[in-house]
């Protein structure tokens, strides 16, 4: 008997509309620096060494970057890593 794998993505909890899951309000802010600093998905992902569907993915709030990717993304954006939580903790 052949055994199947299935890929399960993490979707973010969109019911409790007190606190919003902290990866939308961490896309929404890559997102907005992105979109001020004038780059595309692409420029952003070409700058910072990652896939292009990986910042989108991060941007809807569906992946959880890993530290070494959050480092990434500051580098390519231009910024410290403390600017990319500033909706996330602007939330408490």
């Amino acid at each position: 008997m052949m055994s199947s794998s299935t890929i399960t993505f993490l979707q973010p909890d969109l019911t409790n509309t007190m606190t919003e899951d902290p990866r939308i309000l961490f896309g929404r802010r890559i997102a907005q620096i992105r979109m001020d600093k004038g780059l595309s998905q692409d420029t952003l992902a070409w700058e910072g060494g990652l896939a292009r569907s990986f910042i989108g993915e991060v941007e809807r709030g569906l992946r959880n970057p890993t530290l070494i990717n959050i480092c990434k993304l500051a580098d390519a954006l231009d910024v410290k890593a403390a600017d990319l939580f500033s909706l996330i903790d602007s939330e408490d």
